[in-house]
């Protein structure tokens, strides 16, 4: 049940726009709030004070008007005025009452409370003793001496109960008026302030996020936008278009060592199938294809390399028949040499016996 009255937006949860917005919205509720108040204020104390004029000047001039009739008695002029005033003046004035020099009633308009015709009176003796004209701390109760003739003496005092009653209820149309004209500039303003949030803000915030998403998926040949922009969301639109130089350089340089990496890897394939070949006798192996243009050099130092290899080995191979064929011809040579001296050795041998037996022959014929 508690979780279920917790927000289900927080505000940490909002998007910058949304942030904003509600800061503008709180700050321009307090300012339309702050002027109605104060416009309220100002308005009511103008027509308090306004009131407190007309109450003074009207209290003033109605006891010289009827201050021959005070003086007299003349208890029908005396109302007759009061009616005029109060036709007048409307619901602002609420009661009065003229007193002669005895503080009796000479005549009375409206009906007051107990304890405002009590203060109605003690305000009409300070009058009466102090002969000028006394105000209560509201301002709305008046008491003025009636002065008569060209001697300036006091007949009576005249004492009016003013009502803002009448004030209120204009100023309560007036006040409601006013709160509708601050609701009215309140979301005129939020609407220009979520517009403006929205040019200014949430609409080049979105490009740049949009950019990052960009370079954060390896894509760094797009441009970022906003980039001329001279506030902070310019700021961060030019680092992060540093930031995609830089990732571009370093994919360009991972790109170079991968294909270095597949080149070194071709020139130590064909190197090892060329190197197989020689172990393996094959004095004809060379590199297949071509290598890159910078291992170039290798390629061509690898296949004169076999060729002079080769050509060093047939030359030992026709080297190695030569002796072989000299060899064997020694050899036959030595074989007929050998059989001469056998049969030169056999002839000698019956050359020798031959001797042998004609020397006792001719041992003979000597004797």
């Amino acid at each position: 049940m508690i979780d279920a009255l917790k927000p289900r937006i927080r505000f940490g949860q909002l998007s910058l726009f949304g942030k904003c917005l509600c800061l503008i919205a709180v700050v321009t509720a307090l300012v339309a709030g702050l002027v109605s108040i104060n416009a309220a204020t100002l308005l009511r104390n103008v027509a308090t004070q306004g009131l407190q004029a007309l109450a003074f000047d009207s209290t003033d001039a109605l006891a010289n008007e009827v201050s021959g009739a005070i003086k007299f008695g003349k208890k029908p002029v005396v109302e007759a005025a009061f009616a005029t005033i109060a036709e007048r003046q409307g619901g602002k004035l609420a009661g009065g009452t003229a007193f002669d020099l005895q503080m009796e009633p000479v005549a009375t308009f409206g009906a007051l409370a107990a304890d405002a015709q009590t203060a109605l009176v003690d305000l009409g003796q300070k009058a009466l003793q102090s002969g000028q004209i006394k105000v209560d701390a509201s301002g709305l109760l008046v008491a003025a001496p009636a002065i008569f003739g060209d001697k300036a003496a006091v007949a009576g005092v005249v004492v009016l109960q003013w009502s803002t009653d009448e004030l209120q209820a204009g100023y309560g149309a007036k006040q409601t008026r006013a709160y509708l004209t601050a609701a009215l500039l309140f979301t005129i303003l939020l609407a220009i302030g979520a517009w403006f949030l929205h040019r200014a803000l949430r609409v080049p915030m979105q490009q740049v996020a949009d950019a990052m998403t960009v370079v954060a998926n390896a894509d760094f040949v797009s441009t970022v936008p906003l980039t001329d922009r001279g506030d902070e969301i310019g700021r961060i639109a030019q680092s992060l278009d540093v930031m995609r130089h830089s990732l571009q350089m370093a994919e360009g340089e991972r790109q170079e060592r991968e294909r270095d990496a597949e080149k070194q890897d071709l020139v130590v394939r064909a190197l090892s199938v060329g190197l197989r070949g020689l172990a393996a006798g094959d004095l004809t192996a060379r590199i297949s294809g071509e290598f890159p243009l910078e291992y170039k050099a290798l390629q061509d130092d690898f296949d004169a390399a076999m060729e002079k290899i080769g050509d060093a080995i047939r030359a030992v191979v026709v080297a190695a028949a030569r002796i072989g064929n000299n060899a064997g011809v020694i050899y036959q040579q030595s074989e007929d040499l050998s059989q001469r001296t056998e049969n030169q050795a056999a002839a000698l041998e019956e050359t020798a016996a031959a001797i042998h037996e004609l020397i006792p022959t001719c041992a003979d014929q000597h004797s």
